[in-house]
Formats: structure tokens, sequence, C-alpha cells
């Protein structure tokens, strides 16, 4: 993906557990499809002494899905429990 702007940004922090909790949403291209990418992120941030001790993100699967072009659209539907 390459990545050409980002927006929405939400900040909320908890002083007594050190956590920040952004949301976001990022837009751009996947490079090799060059298709649209717009996905929503949430990341959870843990801060000790002013240093990020951890960080953990989540994000819509299905949104890089359609940008990368997966699955293939020539794919063929499944038969088996068609009536």
């Amino acid at each position: 993906m390459v990545l050409h702007s980002a927006d929405g940004l939400a900040v909320h922090r908890d002083a007594e557990t050190s956590v920040v909790v952004l949301e976001y949403a990022v837009h751009g291209r996947a490079v090799h499809t060059g298709r649209a990418y717009d996905n929503h992120f949430v990341s959870v941030i843990t801060v000790k002494d002013r240093r990020v001790t951890h960080w953990r993100d989540y994000l819509d699967p299905v949104a890089v899905f359609r940008a990368i072009g997966w699955p293939t659209e020539h794919r063929q539907p499944n038969r088996c429990c068609r009536n």
C-alpha cells in the first residue's frame, strides 16, 4: 500500500493506566492492483516514562482484501450447497 493521507484522528487517554487509544483513517492505493485503499484503525498504546512500551493495532481486513483484489474476482462460486 502507498498511503496518501490520514484523517479522522480521535485521541482517548487514560492517565491511570498510561494507555492512549487512537482512532483514525488512512487513504491510499494498493501498489499491485492500483485500487483505492481506505481503512480505519484503532491503536492501543501503552506509554511508560514518555516511551511507547506496547502498541497494538486493529483494522478492517476486508478493506485490505478489496484493495489487493483477494480473493480473485474470477474465482468460481462454491456450488456444493446450492439447491
